[in-house]
């Protein structure tokens, strides 16, 4: 339902419903895969984000990319 020109990002797409996940169903389905590869239940999905964030400077990335990468639009959010 939005516009081409306001979408930002990759959109993650249900196999099921070839539409968006909603909040909820992709959380239970991140869960159930999570548990299948040991992930302990006190990692959230949210917490990929600030770790590939943290890695991305550990391996050398520019800021600018890691703004980018990140969806970011300052630095201290990304910093």
């Amino acid at each position: 339902m939005v516009k081409a020109d306001k979408r930002i990002g990759p959109t993650i797409i249900s196999e099921a419903t070839s539409v968006p996940y909603k909040n909820r169903k992709f959380t239970e389905r991140w869960r159930k895969v999570a548990n299948l590869g040991g992930i302990p239940k006190t990692v959230w999905n949210m917490d990929a984000r600030a770790g590939a964030i943290t890695q991305a400077y550990n391996l050398g990335a520019t800021e600018t990319d890691v703004m980018k990468s990140a969806g970011h639009n300052n630095r201290q959010t990304s910093g």
